[in-house]
């Protein structure tokens, strides 16, 4: 009798069941590792780039090394997800576009650390940041500009980074992982931010600081003590002279001195708004567009010195106090000790107390050149200055204007450019209206509240600050009661900029007068005026229409 025989079919079914299940789970389980460590090392890659930004003007010898620890945390990330297993695991539902988009993340890291890194680097790697300080006089424009051939590559790395993770599709991910993924993509943009400013700066030094051809250009101290739009009154010059990177201080001149008025190129906008600009240099930052002002002041210049000029640049003492915090203390003639703490109550008011105008004339030059001698001397860590630098552009307190378009082009799409505010951008631009330096005492506040779907409120509050016994002070800083504003009053004139596609309806004016309407390079401008006593306050709210929830810049103050 034959023995019946068992057909094979089930129990290879079970073992082809048991082998998928098993390959199922040990590829779950080699992503899971997998995935956990590419977590961990984009982690530590965003810990980095985060603190290239604050690095590259803290600590700049300190890059490279953190250069190489994010290309090493970047490239494990892209090794530990460009596997066969890992491939597949992204085909999956669900769990896919988790995979794919840490994937993305892992090659994106990598890609920027590769080309950063790599580029940076290796210029930093010898002689570091201290191979741009300025020596004797002269900026090293042949170290800018070798730096600026390797910036290139950087900064194209950056822009294919973040190209590559515009496409994922963020609405298919965990909230876990897409949080992950957005702080990392912030700090690829962070960096790409710092590279692109470098990018800037190293083309624009060289050429600027007479690499090619000598240039001149005209320094303007604004003094927020008497504010204008963009900063404070342009009251004393310096002229500087660049060639080679060697770069030599020409002459100093107080805005008395320029007698001469150029030929009118305002626009017919901003000369109804601001009819001073082009009768007087020192009105000239009245109008909030530095690349007008700038243009204005080399009108005068023309005029009254019958030579051209390749540009202006404008700084106030608050930017000359962050200079000084890099430069360390200057010793003025006479021995007087002019530093970072100090800079700002004595060039924008014991100044007046202490001199008479031709007095004071003299203390700024002399501070001018103390400052402009530590600047060029070298003697502090370049990381300080650019930091310092840094901070002042930001504050839109140093601005740069080109005569040069090209040049032009660039500063136009940084905050040097002085420029009118952005598309969702509401600009409060203050005037001083007394002829004195009584800014000095004025606080300025300015909010925009949501109120709707399509509705905001924007409110302004200025404060004077001033002693109660502000009419003895010295007609210098008063105004004397000059132009109907009684002495220890401070008068403000306020022009708000209302951005393309919002409507500003009636104001609440508490203590303002009544709003008149214009216009400038297609916005809509409210002009408005406040006295103030010592110690009062006022506030205006303007209730806002529009698509968004508008921004605001403001005029850059003394406090």
């Amino acid at each position: 009798m034959t023995a019946e025989r068992r057909h094979p079919g089930p129990m290879i079914v079970r073992w082809i069941l048991t082998a998928v299940l098993l390959i199922t789970v040990a590829s779950a389980a080699w992503i899971g590792v997998r995935a956990s460590a590419a977590a961990d090392h984009l982690r530590s890659a965003e810990d980095i780039a985060r603190q290239i930004p604050e690095t590259a003007t803290a600590d700049p010898d300190g890059l490279p090394a953190l250069l190489a620890e994010l290309r090493q945390h970047a490239a494990a990330a892209r090794v530990g997800t460009s596997d066969p297993v890992w491939a597949a695991g992204e085909a999956l539902p669900w769990v896919g576009p988790q995979l794919s988009a840490v994937s993305a993340l892992a090659k994106s890291a990598d890609r920027l650390a590769d080309g950063a890194a790599g580029t940076l680097g290796s210029f930093l790697g010898d002689d570091g940041i201290m191979a741009l300080s300025p020596r004797d006089g002269t900026v090293p424009v042949g170290a800018i500009a070798e730096l600026g051939r390797a910036v290139p590559p950087a900064v194209a790395a950056s822009a294919d980074a973040n190209a590559a993770l515009a496409d994922v599709d963020q609405g298919a991910l965990l909230r876990p992982v897409r949080e992950q993924f957005q702080r990392a993509r912030s700090a690829i943009i962070e960096v790409g931010a710092v590279l692109s400013a470098l990018d800037d700066a190293t083309r624009l030094l060289p050429p600027m600081l007479g690499a090619e051809e000598p240039r001149d250009y005209l320094i303007a101290f604004q003094n927020n003590a008497e504010l204008r739009a963009l900063g404070g009154m342009p009251g004393s010059f310096v002229h500087v002279h660049a060639e080679g990177g060697r770069i030599e201080l020409r002459g100093q001149y107080s805005a008395g001195e320029f007698t001469e008025r150029p030929e009118s190129t305002l626009a017919a906008d901003a000369r109804a708004l601001y009819p001073g600009a082009e009768r007087v240099v020192s009105a000239t930052t009245s109008v909030p567009d530095f690349a007008v002002a700038g243009e204005l002041i080399r009108q005068f210049w023309r005029a009254e010195k019958g030579t051209e000029l390749d540009g202006v640049i404008a700084v106030d003492p608050v930017a000359i106090s962050y200079l000084l915090e890099a430069t360390g203390p200057v010793t003025l003639p006479g021995g007087e000790i002019l530093d970072a703490s100090n800079a700002v109550p004595k060039l924008l008011n014991e100044v007046y107390a202490r001199f008479d105008p031709t007095a004071q004339n003299a203390y700024f030059a002399a501070a001018t050149g103390a400052v402009f001698g530590a600047l060029m001397g070298g003697e502090y860590s370049p990381a300080s200055l650019m930091t310092a630098l840094g901070r002042a552009a930001e504050e839109r307190r140093l601005l740069v204007y080109s005569a040069h378009e090209s040049e032009q082009e660039i500063i136009a799409d940084t905050s040097l450019a002085g420029a009118l505010p952005g598309p969702d951008q509401i600009g409060v631009y203050l005037n001083d209206g007394t002829g004195s330096k009584m800014d000095y005492y004025l606080e300025a506040d300015a909010t925009v509240a949501t109120t709707g779907r399509r509705t905001s409120a924007l409110t302004v509050t200025l404060r004077s600050t001033a002693p109660a016994d502000a009419a003895t002070l010295s007609p210098s800083i008063t105004g004397g009661g000059g132009y109907g504003v009684p002495a220890g009053t401070t008068r403000t004139v306020v022009y708000l900029y209302i951005p393309q596609g919002y409507a500003a309806g009636d104001a609440e004016l508490g203590g303002f007068s009544v709003f008149t309407r214009g216009g400038h390079a297609g916005r809509e401008v409210l002009a408005t005026y406040v006295d103030l006593g010592p110690g009062e306050t006022a506030s205006v709210t303007i209730p806002l229409s529009g698509p968004s929830t508008p921004s605001v810049i403001m005029t850059p103050r003394s406090r």
